[in-house]
């Protein structure tokens, strides 16, 4: 997410996986904010933008993330953690958008 003047403010990386039967499957990762932007929106709006795009013209069916930070940022946005025996990652927890 670039500012007017170009400066960037917010990025992420959409990831692609397999379709499973008809369903689009994306990942969403490294959603990071500049420190001396953050707590502005940024990071909201590039995943709010992130998330309409990829349900929208991709049409995609679920969207997974791994949250190493805070959780209830990803909470705010509709995705849901998963249950504990899908949960294989160290100090991450896995997250979906449905």
């Amino acid at each position: 997410m670039l500012s007017k003047e170009g400066i960037l403010r917010a990025s992420l990386l959409i990831h692609s996986f397999e379709l499973w039967g008809t369903r689009v499957i994306r990942g969403i990762g490294s959603v990071a904010t500049r420190p001396e932007l953050r707590q502005k929106g940024y990071g909201h709006k590039i995943v709010d933008e992130a998330v309409t795009d990829l349900t929208g013209r991709e049409n995609t069916s679920i969207i997974f993330l791994y949250s190493d930070i805070c959780t209830e940022f990803y909470l705010k946005h509709g995705f849901v953690k998963l249950p504990v025996a899908y949960q294989t990652a160290h100090n991450s927890v896995l997250m979906a958008l449905m």
